[in-house]
């Protein structure tokens, strides 16, 4: 067994959630591949290995790692919802020239200090800066 296999298991096993064959396929993907997708864009990247996979399938699959928190989800805005993997604490920068998305590191006393703001009922959090990245940027 491969070592993003395991993982997947894993992911199973700590969240409770059934691992079955198409599950660990779409959660193989997202440890292995970083990045912010979208659900049609998971789907079109998982297909590629496994064409088998139903498009419903995937779409449930991703529904319910974002229920239950391997997944979060990125609201840009424009319509689009975006589904990250990472699980270490982070904004995000969306570029609103290419629509990239990008991680932004937040040191711990940044945490600290927002959290001693947080109500205690708060389930999550997410920081999304909007603009122009260095890219488009330099391309204007």
């Amino acid at each position: 067994m491969s070592k993003a296999y395991l993982n997947a298991l894993e992911v199973c096993h700590t969240h409770g959630i059934r691992p079955s064959h198409q599950r660990l396929n779409v959660i193989e993907f997202l440890l292995s591949v970083p990045g912010h997708f979208s659900a049609e864009e998971i789907c079109e990247k998982v297909q590629r290995k496994s064409p088998l996979l139903c498009r419903t399938t995937v779409y449930n699959t991703v529904r319910l790692l974002a229920e239950k928190g391997v997944l979060k989800t990125i609201d840009t805005g424009n319509g689009t919802t975006c589904f990250d993997a990472t699980q270490r604490p982070h904004a995000h920068f969306y570029c609103t020239h290419c629509k990239k998305i990008m991680d932004i590191d937040i040191d711990e006393q940044t945490i600290s200090m927002i959290d001693a703001f947080a109500p205690r009922r708060t389930t999550h959090t997410s920081l999304i800066y909007h603009g122009v990245c260095d890219d488009c940027n330099n391309e204007i």
